[in-house]
């Protein structure tokens, strides 16, 4: 797969391909993640993590868990 991006974009990547492909990947998997299209445990696995390297990963980046009040709920209930 290619992916044009604008050049004031592509300026803000690292220079090394193995690290900017990780870095897209990266913000792929967060958006991905934040948008509710793949859970936190899916995004990890994506991005090659075991359960705690994925909550650091998050947590270093920001990223909050998806978690809202009905799953909550559904949580309190069992």
């Amino acid at each position: 797969m290619t992916v044009e991006v604008p050049d004031v974009i592509a300026q803000l990547l690292p220079n090394d391909p193995q690290h900017r492909t990780r870095v897209v990947l990266e913000g792929l998997v967060i958006g991905a993640y934040t948008r509710g299209l793949v859970s936190r445990g899916r995004a990890g696995e994506l991005l090659g993590l075991n359960y705690w390297e994925a909550e650091k990963f998050f947590s270093e980046r920001g990223v909050s868990p998806n978690y809202d009040l009905k799953e909550f709920r559904r949580d309190v209930a069992t």
